[in-house]
C-alpha cells in the first residue's frame, strides 16, 4: 500500500496556508476600501441633507406669535422676576422647559435680540437633527461597499411645515434634535450590544441612552412616550436598575420644583388645552389637512415599501431601534388624532413623521457577492467556507431586487420633493367676516405674513413686526395713555375678547361689519373711570351706558377689591394672541389671555363644542374684570355690571382661593409644600363654571365680609427689563408701523379722540 510522503504533505499544507493568507489579505484590503466608501457616502448624504434643510429653513425663517410667548418668560428670568410669564404670578406658560432655559442661557451671555436667538438656535438644532439622524441610520445598516443615498429625511425636509418650524421661535427644532440624538444613541447601543455576548455587562452607551431618554419630558411632554419606551426596553434587556439612576433624577427634581413652585404636575398650557381630552373627528380632519395638499397618501406607502426592502430583504430580523422608533411614531400619530390635532397646519405631525422616517433617513444600495476568502479559505476545523458561500449566492438575487426597489423608491421621493419645493403650500387668506370668525386650521406663517402686510422676502422676525396687524392699531400708544380713534369707525358691534384694568388700561375694540373682511378695525381703548364731560361725551357716542351701580354696591366692591388684594393688580392686557401683546408690553404690565395659556382661571373653563382646536376655552370678560383692579362701576358698556359684581363675589369660593393662593401667594418653604399637596390632588383636575351664580349661591354674606376674605398678594415689586433687553417697541422715539393690509383702518392725525 502506497503511503504519502510526509514532506509532500507538509509542502501542500504550507502552500494552502500561504494561499489562504494571501487571499485573506486581499479580501481585507477590499473590505477596508468598501468600508471607507460606505463611510464617505453616508457622511456626504448627511451633509447634503443638512445643507438643503439649512437653506430651506433660513429662507422660511420667522418668529411666530406663540414663539414670542416663550420670550416673555425669558425676559422675566433675565430681569430677576423668576421663571414666570407675569411677575407675581407663578404660571408656567411654556411647554418646553429645556427650550426656555437654552434661550435664557444664550441671552445671559449674548447681547443679541431674544427673537434672533430663538430663530437661529432653532435653525441650528434643526440642521443638526437632520445630520445626526442620517448618520444614525447609516450606522445601523453600514456594510462594505454600500452606497448611501438620502431617502426618508428628504421626504421630511421638502414639506413646507418642516421648513417653517425649523425656526418660528418654538421648540420644534430642539424636539427633532432630541429625537435624532435618541435614535443615534439607540443605534450605537444596539451595535455595541451585538458585539457582546447576550449576558455581558451593559455597554456604556446604554447609560447615555437612558440619560437622554429621561430628558424627554422636559423637552416636550409627549416625547415622554419615546423616552419611556426606551427606558423600558433597556430595563427588560439588561435588568439593571442602575439605569434609573441615570434616567430619573433630573426630570424628577424638576417635577418636584414644578409642583412646589407652580402647583401643577404639567405645564399650564397642558391644562389650558385639555391635553387629556379627545376629539377624534377633528383629529382626522387635521390629518387630511396635512396629507391632501402634499399627496402624502401617495408618498408614504412608497416610503413603507422602501423600509421593507431595506430591513427585510435579506431575511434578517428588523433591528430593535427601528421597532422602538416606528412603534412610538405610530402611537404618537394616534395621540395627535385623539386630541384633535392643532390649529397650526402640519405642526403637530412633524415630530411623529420625523420619528417614522429616521430609520430610512438614508438607505444603502448594495449587491451581495461572495468573496474569494469565503470561497477558498479553510476554517480551523479544516472545513471550507462553501456553505457560507452558497448562502451568499442564495441571497444575492433578493438583495439585487431590493436595490432596484430602493432606487426606484428614492427616485420617486426625489421627484415628489422637487414638486413640493416648487409648489409650496396652497394658502388662501380669509376675505370675509365669516372666514375671520371661523378660522380653523391655518398656515400660521402665511397667515401672519399676509395679515401684517409682510412678504415671503420680508418675514416677521421681531416682536414689533406684529404691530402692523390691524388688531394691534395703536397698541403701544394705548399703553402710554393715548388712544387714537379710527376715522369713521362704527363701534356698534360686539367687541373682541379683551381686557384692561385700573390705570391706562387697554382693550381691543372691534368693529365687525357684515361684508368685507378688510373693513374690520381694531382699536385699543381704555377702561378708565370716565368722569370728565369730554370723556362722557366721547363714550356716549360709542354707546356707553351710564353706570347703574348704586353707591352701596360700589363701596362693597371697593372693600372686596382691597381686602383680596385685587386693587394691587397691575395694569392688565388680555387678548387671544398672547405673544405679540406680551412682548410689546413692559414687564410691569400684566398680560393674560382668555384661553388660559397664562391665565389659570381661564385654563380651567370647560371646552366649547365646535370651537377652534387649541382655542376652545374662553373666559368671559366679566370674570376677567372681576379678577382685576377694575371697579365694577367702570365695567365697559358691552358687559354686565351685575355679572362682574357676582363674579367678584364668587372668586371667594374656597376652590378659587386654593387656586389663587397656589400661584399668587408669596413663595416660602411652607407654601412650596402646600403647593405640592395641591398639585397631587386638585391641581390638574380643578375646573370652574362660567356662571357666577353656581358659586354665589354657596357664598353667604358672612363669607364675603372684609375680615373673612383671604388676602392674595404678589409679595414683591416687579423688576423691569435692562436697557439692552427693553423691546424695541418700548424704547423712546419708537414709531409703530402703519397697517399696510387694510389702509382704510389706519388712524389719521385729524380724526382721533384721545382718552387719558
Amino acid at each position: 500500500m502506497a503511503t504519502k510522503d510526509p514532506e509532500q504533505h507538509s509542502s501542500g499544507a504550507n502552500t494552502a496556508r500561504y494561499e489562504g493568507k494571501k487571499t485573506l489579505a486581499t479580501d481585507s484590503v477590499a473590505q477596508s476600501a468598501g468600508a471607507r466608501f460606505s463611510f464617505i457616502t453616508s457622511w456626504v448624504s448627511a451633509l447634503a441633507l443638512a445643507v438643503i434643510f439649512a437653506i430651506g429653513g433660513w429662507q422660511r425663517r420667522w418668529i411666530s406669535d406663540d414663539g414670542l410667548i416663550v420670550l416673555r418668560t425669558v425676559r422675566n428670568l433675565l430681569a430677576g422676576n423668576g421663571p414666570v410669564f407675569n411677575a407675581g404670578e407663578r404660571v408656567e406658560a411654556n411647554t418646553s422647559v429645556v427650550w426656555q432655559y437654552i434661550i435664557y442661557g444664550i441671552a445671559a451671555v449674548s447681547s443679541a435680540r431674544l427673537e434672533t436667538i430663538a430663530i437661529y438656535t432653532g435653525l441650528v438644532f434643526s440642521v443638526l437633527a437632520v445630520a445626526i439622524a442620517a448618520l444614525g441610520s447609516a450606522a445601523l445598516r453600514r456594510s462594505p461597499g454600500a452606497l448611501f443615498i438620502p431617502c426618508g429625511l428628504l421626504l421630511y425636509i421638502c414639506l413646507p411645515p418642516a421648513r417653517d418650524f425649523a425656526t418660528s421661535g418654538l421648540e420644534w427644532g430642539l424636539s427633532i434634535f432630541w429625537i435624532a440624538v435618541l435614535w443615534f444613541l439607540m443605534v450605537y447601543w444596539n451595535n455595541a450590544r451585538g458585539r457582546r455576548e447576550r449576558r455581558s455587562p451593559l455597554p456604556r452607551s446604554g447609560y447615555a441612552l437612558a440619560f437622554w431618554a429621561g430628558l424627554s419630558w422636559l423637552v416636550r411632554p409627549e416625547l415622554a412616550l419615546y423616552g419611556a419606551a426606551t427606558i423600558v426596553v433597556l430595563l427588560v434587556i439588561h435588568r439593571r436598575w442602575t439605569l434609573l439612576a441615570w434616567a430619573v433624577p433630573l426630570p424628577l427634581l424638576y417635577e418636584i420644583f414644578r409642583a412646589g413652585y407652580y402647583g401643577l404636575l404639567v405645564p399650564n398650557t397642558a391644562v389650558a388645552k385639555s391635553a387629556s381630552g379627545s376629539d377624534w373627528k377633528q383629529g382626522w380632519r387635521y390629518a387630511l389637512d396635512f396629507a391632501n395638499p402634499y399627496w402624502l397618501w401617495l408618498i408614504i406607502p412608497i416610503a413603507v415599501i422602501i423600509g421593507i426592502a431595506v430591513f427585510r430583504a435579506n431575511g434578517r430580523r428588523t433591528p430593535l431601534p427601528v421597532i422602538i422608533m416606528v412603534s412610538c411614531g405610530i402611537l404618537h400619530v394616534l395621540y395627535v388624532i385623539r386630541i384633535g390635532g392643532d390649529f397650526m397646519h402640519g405642526r403637530m405631525w412633524l415630530l411623529p413623521l420625523f420619528a417614522l422616517v429616521v430609520p430610512i433617513a438614508v438607505v444603502p444600495i448594495r449587491f451581495a457577492r461572495a468573496s474569494s476568502a469565503q470561497a477558498q479559505l479553510p476554517t480551523v476545523e479544516g472545513h471550507s467556507w462553501q456553505r457560507r458561500h452558497e448562502h451568499s449566492r442564495a441571497t444575492q438575487q433578493p438583495l439585487a431586487a431590493s436595490a432596484i426597489i430602493i432606487i426606484a423608491g428614492c427616485a420617486s421621493v426625489g421627484i415628489w420633493g422637487i414638486i413640493r419645493l416648487c409648489a409650496g403650500h396652497p394658502f388662501t387668506q380669509p376675505t370675509t367676516v365669516a372666514d375671520f370668525k371661523h378660522l380653523d386650521i391655518v398656515d400660521e406663517r402665511e397667515f401672519w405674513t399676509t395679515f401684517t402686510g409682510h412678504s415671503a422676502h420680508d418675514p416677521l422676525t421681531k416682536a414689533e413686526d406684529f404691530l402692523a396687524a390691524p388688531t394691534m392699531i395703536n397698541y403701544t400708544g394705548s399703553l402710554e395713555g393715548t388712544i387714537p380713534h379710527v376715522a369713521n369707525s362704527s363701534h356698534s358691534g360686539t367687541p373682541d375678547h379683551g381686557l384692561t384694568t385700573d390705570g391706562p388700561h387697554v382693550q381691543p375694540f372691534a368693529s365687525v361689519p357684515t361684508k368685507s373682511y378688510k373693513d374690520i378695525r381694531f382699536v385699543w381703548t381704555p377702561i378708565p373711570n370716565f368722569t370728565s364731560p369730554e370723556e362722557k361725551e366721547a363714550m356716549a357716542k360709542l354707546g356707553k351706558k351710564s353706570s347703574t351701580v348704586d353707591d352701596a354696591t360700589s363701596h362693597y366692591d371697593d372693600v372686596l377689591r382691597t381686602a383680596s388684594g385685587l386693587d394691587n393688580t397691575p395694569v392688565t392686557v388680555s387678548y387671544i394672541n398672547l405673544g405679540m401683546t406680551s412682548m410689546n408690553a413692559p414687564l410691569d404690565v400684566r398680560v393674560v389671555d382668555p384661553m388660559g395659556l397664562a391665565n389659570p382661571l381661564a385654563a380651567r373653563q370647560s371646552r366649547q363644542s365646535n370651537a377652534r382646536i387649541g382655542h376652545d376655552k374662553s373666559l368671559p370678560l366679566y370674570w376677567q374684570l372681576a379678577d382685576s383692579a377694575t371697579p365694577v362701576a367702570d365695567t365697559p358698556f358691552w358687559d354686565s355690571e351685575k355679572k362682574v359684581h357676582a363674579a367678584r363675589i364668587a372668586l371667594h369660593d374656597s376652590d378659587f382661593v386654593l387656586l389663587f393662593e397656589a400661584y399668587r401667594s408669596p413663595m416660602s418653604p411652607s407654601r412650596f409644600l402646600k403647593n405640592i399637596g395641591f398639585a397631587l390632588t386638585k391641581g390638574n383636575s380643578l375646573a370652574f363654571s362660567s356662571k357666577p351664580s353656581d358659586y354665589t349661591t354657596k357664598t353667604t354674606t358672612d363669607d364675603t365680609q372684609p375680615n373673612s376674605v383671604p388676602v392674595i398678594q404678589r409679595g414683591h415689586r416687579t423688576k423691569l427689563d435692562s436697557d439692552k433687553r427693553l423691546p424695541r417697541s418700548l424704547q423712546p422715539g419708537y414709531t409703530a408701523p402703519k397697517t399696510n393690509v387694510f389702509p382704510d383702518a389706519e388712524t389719521t392725525e385729524e380724526n382721533h379722540t384721545i382718552y387719558p
